[in-house]
């Protein structure tokens, strides 16, 4: 969720424009053309110059035929400044005139997005792409909706039209890839890894980010080898923020993990054992870490230290069934069967959760205007401990069933409990 709320707040930004440019293109004043001085407040918005918008809007203000265009340029300082529903009425008042009917769309999808009311922001986006097949943001914004609701189909047709306008734009490859990826499509998904790393070489972060994502899925597809060269020419910043919001620390934890897992499968063994201790001594109890390391402890019949090990992440990953499925097997091993077996139900118990939770990945796919399976996805992953997916899947259904009060309680609900720490969820 963090991933997916950075990309879409990066797409609302456009590129900053430089001052001096700025102040070269309102230089004529009251003087130029009305037309001209409406494009120069677009691009002065467009690099957040509100000052120059505010000057300009204000010229237009003395010709009636001109309301149209001072109304968008209202909606969109006001979208800025965070006041979403006057905005919505004044992009409103825009679109009943050519020349601003698609960014008063635009700008309005934009703004339903945010608001997380995704039906209006489909239905607005849908005739702003109407207007103009190559609109970049309006595309962006719609493939995000769709993706928010789990309509995953219609998210990947948005993203296929903005590859066709826009082959060299890294953004729509990753965003595809990050869908194969999470539906375990992996071939599919190393494709558009591929093509993604390809096209961001001018954005570290975000290299990195379709690096690790590449190298994990090589491993899925036991591609060892491959998985172990991409994952060596990662090179994430060591301050910040990682481009998937995680802290830079936890991400270089996560590369250095899966070079342990990658490594281990190809019996690169200290490598493994190396890259495992380095992990966790940046993220104690990474999970998949912590199983590479019980299986080179087991390897050494270091059985202690792999019990010790497992303790520390589940105490961290109190519902990775992974774990307590490995804790099982050492535990029986070293003749612990009581608590092997206490182990093993909760583990179980576990996988069905997880069996369940990837059913329902699929009805979501079938059925993008189902509420009720988007609350109960959210229950599933609340009962697995995933906070930040839960959240996603109820912000979709409140976003369906803006009006619904029942549905609003429950993402309420869920934020009191995320802030009070209580259990929530729900068992299948």
């Amino acid at each position: 969720m963090n991933s997916r709320r950075n990309i879409v707040t990066g797409i609302a930004l456009t590129v900053m424009i430089a001052a001096a440019a700025i102040a070269w293109m309102v230089r004529g004043g009251s003087r130029a053309d009305p037309r001209l001085r409406f494009e120069q407040a677009q691009e002065a918005a467009r690099a957040e110059d509100w000052a120059t918008v505010t000057t300009i809007t204000r010229e237009l203000a003395t010709l009636p035929e001109f309301e149209s265009h001072r109304a968008l340029m209202l909606g969109l300082r006001l979208a800025a400044d965070g006041h979403f529903e006057s905005a919505l009425k004044s992009f409103k008042r825009a679109t009943g005139n050519p020349d601003t009917a698609l960014p008063a769309l635009v700008g309005a999808g934009r703004t339903l997005y945010l608001l997380q009311r995704y039906r209006e922001a489909i239905a607005v986006l849908q005739k702003a792409v109407a207007l103009d097949a190559e609109h970049d943001e309006a595309h962006r914004f719609l493939a995000s909706a769709y993706y928010d609701i789990g309509a995953m189909d219609d998210a990947q047709k948005v993203l296929d039209a903005i590859i066709r306008f826009a082959p060299d734009d890294f953004r729509a490859y990753r965003f595809q890839a990050m869908i194969l990826h999470d539906f375990e499509l992996y071939d599919e998904a190393h494709i558009q890894w591929n093509a993604a790393i390809d096209r961001a070489k001018l954005d570290p972060k975000f290299l990195a980010y379709c690096q690790l994502r590449k190298g994990e899925c090589l491993i899925r597809l036991r591609r060892y080898d491959e998985a172990c060269v991409t994952l060596a020419a990662i090179h994430p910043d060591p301050t910040g923020i990682a481009a998937d919001g995680l802290p830079a620390e936890e991400f270089a934890a996560q590369v250095l993990a899966a070079r342990a897992e990658a490594s281990l499968a190809i019996r690169r063994f200290d490598e493994s054992s190396r890259f495992a201790a380095e992990s966790l001594s940046l993220s104690a109890g990474n999970v998949a870490a912590t199983l590479t390391a019980v299986r080179l402890a087991e390897e050494q019949q270091r059985n202690e230290e792999a019990i010790v090990l497992l303790k520390t992440a589940i105490e961290r990953h109190p519902r990775e069934a992974q774990l307590f499925g490995r804790m099982a097997d050492i535990l029986a091993s070293t003749g612990q069967t009581e608590q092997a077996t206490v182990a093993r139900s909760r583990s179980a118990e576990l996988m069905e959760l997880q069996t369940h939770f990837a059913d329902l990945h699929q009805q979501a796919i079938s059925r993008p205007d189902d509420v009720a399976v988007r609350l109960r996805l959210a229950e599933t992953a609340e009962s697995l401990g995933r906070a930040g997916i839960a959240e996603m899947w109820y912000q979709a259904a409140a976003g369906l069933a803006p009006q619904d009060a029942a549905v609003q309680q429950e993402f309420q609900q869920f934020w009191q409990r995320q802030q009070s720490d209580v259990p929530g969820g729900a068992a299948p």
